[in-house]
């Protein structure tokens, strides 16, 4: 998503965006925004993005997925407030659900285990019984 884009869905406005962007340039590397440059921007703009660029002397930031959920972090709006908390609640609770499924892979693996050694002794039992039937 371009940054005007972005800004507009985060409710600020592209100035404050930008100054948010590039006081905390570190946490946005490449993978996670980039410059374009002009030619790259009038090459895939189309006439209705080109009306409502703001100015087009200065191409805009391009943002990954991976930038868009960085930028709650380092927004100061409402909706920026919002949004940075589910995504920590999604965390959490990804990490729960994680933990949960650990323990439950572990209660198979116990269960596989016990079910190996019951096999044994069955197999073993089995194994009487044919050379009971022998004698």
């Amino acid at each position: 998503m371009l940054d005007k884009d972005v800004a507009d869905f985060f409710e600020v406005s592209l100035k404050i965006f930008k100054q948010a962007v590039v006081r905390n340039k570190e946490r946005f590397p490449d993978e996670f925004m980039f410059q374009m440059t002009r030619p790259e921007f009038l090459c895939m703009a189309n006439e209705h993005l080109l009306n409502r660029w703001p100015d087009l002397r200065y191409p805009p930031a391009a943002f990954t997925e991976k930038g868009i959920l960085m930028l709650p972090s380092v927004l100061n709006s409402r909706k920026a407030m919002k949004i940075h908390c589910h995504l920590v609640n999604i965390q959490v609770s990804m990490r729960q659900w994680l933990q949960s499924e650990n323990e439950f892979s572990f209660f198979l693996q116990k269960k596989s285990s016990e079910l190996s050694e019951e096999d044994y002794y069955i197999e073993q039992m089995f194994h009487q019984l044919a050379n009971f039937g022998r004698w």
